[in-house]
């Protein structure tokens, strides 16, 4: 999904009053277009409207387009480090810069988490995966939490007391791109 889609559906489901669906619609949107205002303020807005209290983020990561910037200016000077045949130590210099940039954007595609967005009113989250567990503390509809694992049905999230359980069906899970890009 792009991040105009992602952004429609967003703004579509914040009209319905579905709060969950318009948060999870526009975490995906700023994924992909991490610096855009009108996201952001979409986003804001389906927060204030659903009341929601926990906001877990991320920062703001930098976009592969300037990475892919970088990569060109640092092979640019690579080329020209070659043909001037100029001392070692710039050559080597803008190799690791080269690298340091690469491993950077390696990094960012890597660690960007997974957000899920509370539907139920009230819903509780547990110590274990199980409804027999101690429970831990409740949720309120459209609260966002990152994902941390799942398994059988059950979703490990990070919450504001800290990890618990929460059941699959009570959550829209919502994942980053695996390629953002501007919008």
């Amino acid at each position: 999904m792009t991040a105009n889609e992602a952004f429609d559906a967003g703004v579509t489901a914040l009209g319905r009053e579905d709060h969950p669906t318009a948060i999870a619609s526009l975490l995906a949107a700023r994924a992909a277009a991490p610096r855009d205002t009108e996201i952001a303020a979409a986003l804001e807005a389906a927060r204030t409207a659903s009341g929601s209290h926990v906001h877990v983020d991320a920062p703001l990561p930098v976009g592969t387009t300037d990475f892919a910037l970088l990569l060109v200016l640092v092979n640019i000077a690579l080329c020209i480090a070659i043909g001037r045949r100029v001392q070692k130590s710039l050559l080597i210099i803008s190799l690791a810069v080269w690298l340091v940039a690469l491993g950077a954007w390696v990094a960012w595609h890597v660690a960007q988490p997974t957000y899920v967005v509370v539907t139920g009113a009230d819903t509780k989250t547990y110590a274990a995966n199980d409804t027999d567990s101690l429970e831990r503390y409740r949720l309120s509809r459209g609260d966002e939490l990152v994902l941390l694992e799942s398994r059988d049905g059950w979703l490990k999230v990070e919450g504001p007391e800290g990890p618990a359980y929460v059941a699959a069906k009570e959550v829209v899970q919502t994942t980053h791109l695996a390629s953002p890009s501007r919008r």
